[in-house]
């Protein structure tokens, strides 16, 4: 077994791959095996789901989610708007809008 190392770009939430990776691809066996290795300079967590996840557990975390949301507080519209809703509004309301 043997490797090769390339280096991708990442621009604009994109992962670019270079023709010379693509090019290698076209030459390797349909039983290939590609690691990425991400080395940044931003701390990030990440957490992998649990391989051992159901689909039941998953949707039984759906369903707690769900119920936790139906019950959360509800906020009248009559509540007092900050500053800068209040300029918003003006703003709006200046423009012709019925707010």
């Amino acid at each position: 077994m043997s490797s090769k190392t390339f280096r991708l770009e990442f621009k604009e939430g994109l992962l670019i791959i270079p023709s010379e990776v693509r090019e290698y691809l076209h030459h390797c066996p349909q039983q290939t095996e590609i690691a990425l290795m991400i080395q940044s300079a931003l701390h990030i967590s990440f957490q992998d789901s649990d391989p051992q996840t159901s689909p039941e557990d998953f949707k039984m975390k759906w369903n707690s989610w769900f119920e936790e949301v139906d019950n959360l507080e509800i906020i009248s519209s009559d509540s007092e708007v900050d500053d800068y809703g209040s300029a918003l509004l003006e703003k709006y309301r200046s423009q012709g809008l019925d707010v």
